[in-house]
Parts: C-alpha cells; structure tokens; sequence
C-alpha cells in the first residue's frame, strides 16, 4: 500500500504542465483553449520543454498510523525515474527505478524485485508523466471534455478524460481543471500494483512559481481508506544526473563473495567415448546367477566338512599319542 502511494506522489507532479491535442467541448470552451490556458498557467515561461532533470525533495506522513515520511523523486529525460521513500526506523526503506525499460523495486538489505507485465506498462506511462516537456498528445491519443462542470472542494471545475497509449493497457484518468485559474485540482487514476488495479485519488494545492513552473507545493493522495499527505521542500532543475542512477545497483548483480562456485560439467576428450549402459538382466540370467551360487554353497560346504574331518582325525591322534606317552610313564614306575 505505502508503494502505491509512492507511485502516485512521484509520477504525477508535472503532467499538468503541458498542452494537449485540439477539440471541443460542451461548456462554453473549446478543448484547444482549455488547454492553452493550462498551458499559459503552469508554464507562464515557457521553460518546460528545456527541463532535462528534475530533483524533488517531500516531506509527508501518513493519516491515522503516525508514519513520517521523506521522498526523494529524480527524472532524467526521456524517460528514466527513480524513487526513494523513507519511512522512518520502524518500517525499511524502498526504491523503484526504472531505466527506460525495466524496472525494479528494491528494499536495501531485504532484496530487490523486477517489475513485470502490467506494472512495468505503468512504469512506462507514468515516465511519460514524469517528463515536463511532454505534450499531452505525445501522452494521451484522445482526451475529451465533460459537457458539464464538476465541485471539487468549493472550486468549479473542468473534468478532462485522457485515454492512454492502446499498448499500455491502461484506463483512462480524470484530470479535474479550475476553471478560474486553469490550475489543476484534482486527479484520478488507476494504479497498478501488487494487489492488482487500485483507484487513486490526488489532490493538488499550494501553487507557487518554482523556478518557472507553477506547480503544487501541497498534495493529497487517498487510496483504499489510507491517505497520504506530502510538501514540497525543494525541486530543482536540469542538474547532472547519472544514467547509473536508474539502474540496478550492482550488489544486486553479481553472487556475494562466499558463494558457493557451481561445479563444472566434465568434458570427455575426443578419444573417449561413454560408457555403454549395461545389458537389461534377463529371467534366464537370474536363474543362472542362483544357480552358480548354489553350487558355489554346496562346494563351500563340502569343503568345511571336510576341513572339520581332518581337524577330528588329527585331534584323535594327539589324544592317542598321549594316553600312549602316559601308558609308558606308569610301566617305568612299576
């Protein structure tokens, strides 16, 4: 659960910032100037497009379990992410990377898991979150407007349904727009994880001019009953950033050092040959087995017997060699 909140703080921050395709709508608005005043709103600079890194630095906590929280999120354009949550002392600290391909979740002394299947296609959509110089349809093939506004909070609000990439296989979120400031004020997605597709909610406040982007300093994720609340302490652009950062780190790659060394499989010369199975023993060779042994018995036994006389007959001489030594010794003394 903590990883699925981590998810939604990490990917989320910037897909606001970009424009989006053309269209229409029912509200009194067209698509294509909803979305130039969202655009004109967040990036009132026009620096999206040459932002290459982002480091982003949240405090936060978890509502009703007293969990205090640090998240570090890096971005490396086009689309590598890495995230680190810690918890505090009493739960272990965790990081997803992905690397543009793969990705990999990772508890430091505990072990690490390769992302997969569904979660790594999330993997690939949120990095494309991820990228402030994204247009929306470099990330949505279709996005369309409610006819109608939504209350989100006490704010009237724009409720755009983004469709995303068909080989992803992701759902379609909602992105709920102020309709005063263009600022966006509330998102809802499904979220891949362990557990399966799980609804997750954002909500964004606090806007402040970081460096160029306005962006929410201030957010708020709910998902299965558990909230999660973060602030932005600092985020920094464009600042060198290692492709090693989103890989595997090498411990993870290479066996520990006392590791057993797997024995070899033994390679025959070109002049030996294996060795021939041996022949299936037959009813009639087992007969002639019991047989040789019963005569190999019969002969072992003759051959005791007749070790047993000879030892009989020399005892009997003794004992008669002695009655006669005997004999004689008596007819001395007489």
């Amino acid at each position: 659960m903590r990883k699925t909140l981590l998810v939604m703080l990490a990917c989320f921050s910037f897909v606001l910032c970009a424009p989006a395709q053309e269209g229409g709508n029912a509200t009194g608005i067209t698509l294509e100037q909803l979305l130039n005043n969202m655009d004109k709103a967040v990036d009132p600079d026009n620096k999206a497009k040459g932002i290459k890194t982002v480091v982003s630095k949240y405090e936060g906590s978890v509502a009703m379990q007293d969990i205090k929280l640090q998240v570090t999120t890096i971005f490396k354009s086009p689309d590598k992410s890495k995230t680190i949550m810690k918890a505090g002392e009493s739960m272990p600290d965790s990081i997803e990377l992905f690397n543009g391909q793969s990705g990999w979740t990772v508890v430091p002394g505990m072990g690490v898991r390769q992302i997969n299947g569904p979660q790594l296609d999330f993997m690939k959509f949120t990095a494309k979150l991820s990228n402030p110089a994204n247009r929306m349809r470099d990330i949505f093939p279709k996005i369309e407007v409610a006819p109608v506004l939504e209350k989100i909070d006490d704010k009237d609000c724009y409720k755009l349904t983004c469709q995303t990439d068909p080989k992803l296989k992701q759902l379609p979120l909602a992105i709920y727009v102020d309709s005063k400031t263009f600022l966006p004020a509330k998102m809802v997605v499904m979220v891949f994880t362990d557990m399966g597709q799980i609804p997750g909610t954002t909500f964004y406040s606090d806007y402040k001019n970081m460096s160029g982007l306005v962006i929410p300093t201030v957010q708020k994720t709910q998902t299965m009953g558990m909230e999660m609340s973060t602030k932005l302490i600092s985020i920094k652009y464009n600042e060198a950033v290692a492709d090693t950062e989103f890989e595997l780190p090498k411990e993870f790659n290479t066996p520990p050092a006392d590791a057993p060394i797997p024995a070899k499989t033994p390679v025959l010369a070109q002049a030996e040959t294996p060795a021939a199975a041996p022949a299936p023993v037959t009813a009639k060779d087992k007969a002639s087995k019991k047989k040789k042994a019963a005569n190999k018995f019969k002969k072992d036994k003759a051959k005791m017997l007749e070790d047993a006389a000879k030892d009989n007959a020399a005892a009997d001489a003794e004992n008669n060699d002695d009655d006669d030594d005997k004999d004689n010794k008596d007819d001395d003394k007489d």
